[in-house]
């Protein structure tokens, strides 16, 4: 198989930082100005989905140190998934577990 053919079947996939702060009363609210970002080909290319969004997942807890609350990461198939969409690989952590 050539090498272009690898990249012929490609998964692209986006994913999304929601935070729920603890005082919060308002669930969980997406972060940011853009509803979806997408993961970097590069990256997919020499790990998983799931060690993407690991990575992803670190950065924004110490993003958000000095709230008290949790983090979460979802990750979609398609660029604008529809609000109830459900996502292809999700995961969260508690921000203060961070540290």
């Amino acid at each position: 198989m050539e090498d272009w053919e690898k990249w012929k079947k490609w998964q692209n996939y986006w994913w999304r930082i929601m935070i729920l702060e603890d005082r919060g009363h308002g669930g969980w609210r997406l972060f940011g100005d853009e509803p979806t970002s997408q993961v970097p080909n590069s990256s997919l290319a020499i790990q998983s989905l799931e060690k993407c969004v690991a990575i992803l997942l670190e950065d924004a807890a110490a993003e958000f140190a000095d709230l008290d609350g949790e983090v979460r990461v979802d990750c979609f198939t398609v660029p604008d998934p529809a609000p109830d969409a459900v996502p292809v690989y999700s995961a969260q952590m508690r921000i203060y577990d961070h540290w």
